[in-house]
């Protein structure tokens, strides 16, 4: 398939490539820090409107893996096409269609609505969005707290924050990563219950949780191993 750089949140080069292509293709992906590749001709194919877990020991490269498909750390070689987009040709565009939470907000000295105001101004979005994800997600206490410092939120506050910073821009495909094991029940359920929606919406989901009682509150799907230096990466039902 022809990779095209678009406008829009979605790239292909002709209608039937686009209902076809997969949400996420990675081919011979070597990845890692320092002097060792802990990804090693790593193989993945996430197909559109699947909900993916990610499981493996700790130091499986599980992390590096999410990284390197979100443009956060750029591997030795390999090719990663997200929505169509090849990322390493042209990253900016691939990034747009993506949305990526670790639990974590990058500037603890601005307010969540700063925050989140900077994310709109990122990625275009009009302020209608943010005012439908506050209603949305009224009940949440960082919600509840958009005018204070990130700094002085609790864990799970924070945790909730990055949830809405990476769905602003409604991305075709979110990432996780231990993303929300320090939010309470209530919302946990919140969370739940918006990825069902998601997921009925057709939007693909890629996650870390190693807690099975926190993975059950995700979409059914499907579970990937990721073996350090192994590349049995391609498929697990």
């Amino acid at each position: 398939m022809q990779t095209v750089t678009l406008n829009s949140r979605v790239a292909s080069q002709t209608a039937v490539e686009h209902i076809a292509s997969p949400e996420v293709e990675v081919h011979g992906l070597w990845a890692g820090y320092g002097g060792g590749d802990v990804l090693q001709d790593f193989e993945l194919i996430v197909d559109r409107g699947e909900s993916v877990r990610l499981v493996g020991r700790n130091g499986s490269g599980k992390s590096t893996l999410v990284n390197c498909i979100a443009g956060n750390h750029k591997p030795r070689s390999g090719s990663i096409i997200v929505h169509g987009v090849s990322l390493l040709d042209f990253p900016v565009e691939a990034k747009r269609l993506i949305g990526m939470s670790t639990g974590t907000c990058p500037f603890p000295y601005l307010t969540g609505r700063e925050h989140l105001a900077v994310v709109r101004r990122v990625y275009g979005v009009g302020a209608e969005r943010i005012d439908a994800l506050v209603k949305r997600f009224a009940a949440w206490e960082s919600v509840r707290s958009l005018d204070q410092e990130v700094r002085r939120y609790s864990h799970g506050m924070r945790q909730q924050l990055s949830l809405l910073l990476a769905i602003v821009h409604d991305p075709a495909l979110l990432i996780l990563d231990e993303a929300i094991d320090g939010l309470d029940k209530e919302s946990q359920a919140d969370w739940s219950e918006y990825l069902d929606e998601r997921a009925a919406a057709g939007g693909t989901l890629l996650f870390v949780a190693h807690k099975d009682g926190v993975a059950s509150g995700f979409p059914a799907g499907r579970s990937v191993t990721v073996t350090r230096g192994d590349n049995d990466g391609k498929r697990h039902a």
